[in-house]
């Protein structure tokens, strides 16, 4: 790769990890307002703290990548304890997410055991696949013209192990989609919830989680992308941040719209409280 390429694609890397944190942050921002209204100045519940680990986790953590990327001094050194954590990072946030998604499709078909066994056990294989991926794949450090900001570069064979994480995540969100889909759909059947004049938990989760998975199976199946057909090294797997933050922007309007919901005293129809 000739300098004006690489200096050409560092910089893409940069403004798309730094599109990322401004989404976050800026989106953190806009709706401060209504979390402290809807969470933190109500008694505190389990899912106040689970809002709160969503949110603050990727908060935090988001913080340490910003000053990998533009504040790090540049090599190998240097820079592979920061590459280590990023990739971890976002496999944590990802199983955050997909446990408070899978709580959710849990309590849509009526609290059900064996949608839990199941769910879960996909959770657990994941996790334990993604593990294995990360800890056999090796990333090196992009020589940088730059005595800052910290850069990997993937090679085909081990953007493939780094893209098994997201690629489980695109394939549990998929399927999660679907099961929302297939309880709206038995929905339409159920007399206490086919009055659609009136608002109810049961809908709002539904057409929440739909809007949700839709976009992220969207954002994700890019993402998946970006790591077999990138023309460049540097740029395989750089919307990774961007799909991160989003599932986190994303979990959060859902938690607070059930928030919001629930103080205004509307509950779920078919009787699960």
């Amino acid at each position: 790769m000739d300098d004006y390429s690489l200096v050409a694609a560092l910089r893409t890397d940069s403004y798309l990890y730094l599109f990322a944190f401004t989404f976050l942050y800026y989106d953190h921002l806009l709706t401060l307002d209504e979390e402290i209204k809807f969470i933190w100045s109500r008694p505190y519940h389990s899912s106040s703290w689970l809002f709160f680990l969503n949110r603050y986790f990727s908060f935090v953590g988001n913080i340490v990548i910003f000053l990998s990327m533009f504040f790090a001094p540049s090599g190998p050194s240097s820079c592979h304890p920061w590459e280590q954590f990023q990739q971890f990072f976002h496999a944590s946030v990802q199983i955050i997410v997909a446990i408070l998604l899978t709580m959710r499709v849990y309590a849509l078909y009526g609290c059900n055991r064996h949608v839990a066994v199941v769910l879960s056990g996909i959770i657990i294989f994941g996790v334990c696949a993604t593990a294995v991926s990360l800890t056999f794949s090796k990333s090196s450090i992009a020589t940088s013209p730059f005595p800052i900001g910290c850069h990997d570069t993937l090679n085909l064979k081990n953007a493939a192990l780094v893209s098994v994480g997201w690629e489980l995540v695109l394939f549990y969100d998929t399927l999660l989609f679907s099961m929302t889909l297939l309880k709206a759909y038995q929905a339409r059947f159920q007399p206490q919830i086919k009055e659609f004049n009136k608002l109810s938990l049961f809908r709002i989760i539904v057409q929440d989680g739909s809007i949700y998975f839709g976009i992220m199976v969207l954002t994700n199946f890019t993402n998946v992308l970006t790591f077999y057909i990138s023309g460049s090294t540097l740029l395989r797997g750089t919307l990774s941040p961007f799909a991160s933050c989003t599932s986190v922007t994303l979990m959060s309007h859902l938690m607070l719209h059930l928030h919001k919901i629930a103080n205004k005293g509307l509950y779920y129809e078919s009787g699960m409280k």
